[in-house]
């Protein structure tokens, strides 16, 4: 029994995989808090700590895209093969350029115009000149 659980114990760590990072802005090299780091395939992620800080221990290794993201900052992206086992990296955010992306629609308030309409048509109608 003993040695059943030491051979599954040994099969699962044979295929875990852990690292450990943390997010810094590239020009000021200041941690950035609360930045989403996930893969992109496994769908696993988080966000860094106050720090900056963050790690993962996936139990299985796949050929996969590391994410990193963050508002005002442009979209990391690091393939698993190029974090190695046990290792400590550092991910360095560059600022994103401002992009015409956002769009902003009002909603008309059909009631409120016509009620505007006719008041701004209603002339004096107290009858005091």
């Amino acid at each position: 029994m003993i040695t059943t659980l030491l051979i599954a114990h040994l099969a699962t760590n044979g295929q875990s995989f852990s690292f450990s990072g943390t997010i810094r802005d590239a020009h000021t090299k200041e941690p950035i808090s609360f930045a989403s780091v996930y893969f992109q395939r496994l769908g696993i992620g988080q966000t860094s700590d106050s720090a900056g800080n963050f790690s993962f221990g996936i139990s299985r290794v796949v050929a996969d895209t590391l994410l990193v993201s963050y508002v005002g900052y442009e979209l990391v992206k690091i393939p698993a093969t190029n974090i190695k086992e046990q290792s400590r990296i550092i991910i360095q955010l560059e600022r994103g350029l401002a992009a015409n992306d956002v769009f902003v629609k009002v909603k008309l308030n059909k009631g409120l115009f016509l009620w505007r309409k006719i008041m701004s048509k209603k002339g004096n109608t107290t009858g005091i000149t």
